[in-house]
């Protein structure tokens, strides 16, 4: 495994995080944006 691919796998991790967050806490939350 590349450095690349370890940075695409975690980038994709971090960007489902940030949707279900959203979707769970209703976008009331100023510090992820």
């Amino acid at each position: 495994m590349s450095y690349t691919d370890v940075a695409q796998v975690s980038n994709a991790a971090h960007n489902y995080e940030i949707l279900h967050e959203r979707d769970d806490e209703d976008i009331e939350r100023p510090d992820k944006q």
